[in-house]
């Protein structure tokens, strides 16, 4: 017996059906947004505990009252001096885990949350191990007793240069899975934050060589205090970014 034409009320009501099914057995890209959430929030943490370790002179010109008798040997900054390295750990260690954490929950994404996961995944490792690579060997080449030989002189150089390409890792991480991220989901806020992010890398790099062509434009002061808030400060805040948008972003994609 031939079931009677579902009216347009019944097939509303099967697809809200089915697209409740969908979003039980597919979580969506946009839950992570807590995840990069906390992740932005730990990294500036970590940025602002530099600044105040790093930076005490600046810190004392720029807010004189605030930080009057600020004496990085002595008191509170004595002990965040002795923080940051273990900050450092906890931060690498956090993301590490973070990443492990996500590969426990990319069987539950669609095929295309799926794909962007992945990449995240591996750029993150791929930063974590490349910038523990550049900063153990620049504490071992630091801790070599110091020579004056060419061909010593021409190493040291070398690794200097080596180690000086740390500061384009932002690019790898979060500027490359920005981009991708903006292009496979349709997110172009988020492809502008990737490239952005990366253009913020290359500046902060080249910023001591961009001195005598912004010198009659800023303050050399002002400027060298830019660029190293941009370096501190311009990875946690894309990943703060990141979360915000994703939050919008409709179920089930």
């Amino acid at each position: 017996m031939n079931e009677p034409p579902k009216t347009l009320t019944q097939a509303v009501d099967d697809l809200r059906l089915i697209r409740q099914v969908l979003d039980q057995t597919a979580t969506s890209f946009r839950t992570l947004a807590p995840e990069f959430f906390r992740m932005g929030v730990v990294w500036l943490v970590y940025g602002v505990l530099s600044c105040l370790v790093i930076w005490p002179d600046t810190l004392a010109f720029l807010f004189p009252e605030a930080f009057a008798g600020w004496d990085p040997t002595t008191g509170v900054p004595r002990v965040l001096s002795a923080l940051l390295p273990w900050a450092r750990v906890a931060l690498w260690g956090y993301l590490l885990v973070q990443c492990i954490l996500w590969q426990r929950k990319k069987g539950t994404f669609p095929a295309l949350g799926g794909k962007v996961l992945g990449i995240w995944q591996v750029l993150l490792v791929l930063y974590l191990l490349l910038f523990l690579l550049l900063e153990g060997g620049f504490q071992y080449h630091s801790a070599l007793p110091m020579s004056s030989e060419p061909i010593s002189f021409a190493w040291d150089h070398a690794w200097a240069l080596f180690y000086y390409s740390r500061l384009f890792l932002p690019i790898l991480f979060p500027g490359i899975p920005l981009v991708v991220t903006g292009i496979l989901l349709s997110e172009r806020p988020l492809f502008v934050l990737g490239l952005v992010v990366s253009a913020l890398a290359v500046c902060s790099a080249f910023g001591p060589g961009l001195v005598p062509v912004l010198a009659t434009v800023l303050p050399l002061y002002a400027f060298l205090v830019g660029v190293g808030l941009v370096q501190v400060f311009y990875q946690p805040v894309a990943l703060l970014v990141l979360a915000r948008r994703l939050r919008r972003r409709p179920e089930g994609v």
